[in-house]
């Protein structure tokens, strides 16, 4: 079963509505998914932040929290694997 294709603001609104992440800048939020990838970015750095049970955002989580992890995973890759 294929899911449905989601617009950058539909992305934006299922995080903040159904997955309760806080998201201050919208406009900012949309941008870093155009240049990282909805699936790239949450997908891969959502795990320490989701409540496994109810799959929703806990302690007031907010896109900046998931985007710092992103970047420090990307840093530290540089560091370990250089080119």
């Amino acid at each position: 079963m294929s899911k449905p294709f989601l617009t950058y603001d539909d992305q934006i609104r299922k995080l903040t509505d159904d997955k309760q992440m806080k998201i201050a800048d919208p406009a900012f939020a949309k941008t870093v998914l155009k240049d990282i990838g909805y699936f790239s970015l949450i997908g891969g750095y959502k795990t320490p932040f989701i409540d496994p049970m109810t799959r929703v955002y806990q302690n007031d989580t907010s896109f900046e929290d998931v985007l710092a992890l992103y970047q420090f995973d990307l840093s530290l890759r540089e560091l370990v694997l250089p080119d």
